[in-house]
């Protein structure tokens, strides 16, 4: 039975309904700390007491978050909180022993240089991942603008442009190109990255700029993806800040509720038919 796996760096789940089916809401409450329900298959990963991890994540706080996920299984869906924690896409696929090849929808390319400290961020995952993972062949990111597309591939060597897809937030409409990859990859299983912000904000709130994609659209993407095609484990984040008051937070947890709880039914049963 594939894991669902709640990343607790805040309390932002603690606020939506989706997950009262995976946490016992009385002892979270009381606590503050997701407590998994009886007869489910939910872990928590307590992060609240880790530094160093808000967008970058230094060295000593990355070798904690690769010891408590260790014992894990990668296929699963993994809720990371907001797009300030995606870098543990890269940690979650680290444990794939296998080529694979990673689909990321995201208004972000997530392909940038590191900066001045050479650590790990939410910003440069990806690159992180085509230079040190040697199973990672081939990667699709579907919902960046074009010129964050054009800019951000350039920053890459040749090899790793070569490993790449951008389809921009202006192509996808035009499901072919997508498609096209698909076919060409169908033999290699895929890793799954989903950051709401590709969403438009009718959809989600998060704490980055958003796209226009709507969430049904992006369900229409998924299932796009074919059935035959073995997903390895897929994860989820794009939560909302905790800079906001009361009634913004509600309802952002409302909508945000929602759209999770519509991308993990799709997404658990693409991962129960691998």
């Amino acid at each position: 039975m594939p894991k669902t796996v709640f990343f607790q760096f805040t309390n932002v789940y603690q606020m939506q309904d989706f997950s009262s089916s995976f946490f016992s809401t009385a002892a979270s409450a009381s606590a503050k700390t997701l407590v998994p329900a009886q007869m489910t298959d939910a872990i928590c990963i307590d992060c609240r007491d880790l530094s160093g991890v808000d967008c970058y994540c230094c060295e000593e706080s990355e070798a904690l978050l690769r010891e408590k996920i260790r014992d894990i299984p990668t296929k699963g869906v993994h809720f990371l909180d907001s797009g300030n924690y995606h870098y543990l896409s890269k940690l979650w696929m680290e444990k794939v022993q296998e080529p694979f090849s990673l689909i990321l929808f995201d208004n972000h390319t997530d392909m940038l240089s590191p900066g001045l400290f050479d650590m790990l961020t939410c910003g440069s995952w990806v690159r992180y991942a085509l230079e040190n993972n040697p199973f990672l062949k081939a990667v699709c990111i579907v919902g960046p603008p074009a010129d964050a597309c054009a800019r951000d591939l350039e920053l890459l060597s040749p090899d790793q442009r070569e490993r790449i897809v951008c389809i921009s937030r202006e192509q996808m409409e035009d499901t072919d190109q997508f498609c096209h990859w698909l076919s060409r990859y169908a033999s290699l299983p895929f890793y799954l990255s989903i950051d709401k912000d590709i969403l438009c904000i009718e959809d989600a709130i998060t704490n980055w700029d958003q796209g226009t994609c709507s969430l049904t659209e992006l369900l229409l993407l998924l299932a796009l993806i074919p059935d035959t095609m073995q997903c390895i484990g897929a994860d989820i984040c794009g939560e909302y800040g905790q800079d906001m008051d009361v009634f913004e937070q509600n309802r952002a947890a409302a909508i945000n509720s929602m759209a999770n709880e519509r991308l993990y039914q799709q997404i658990v049963t693409k991962i129960k038919l691998s």
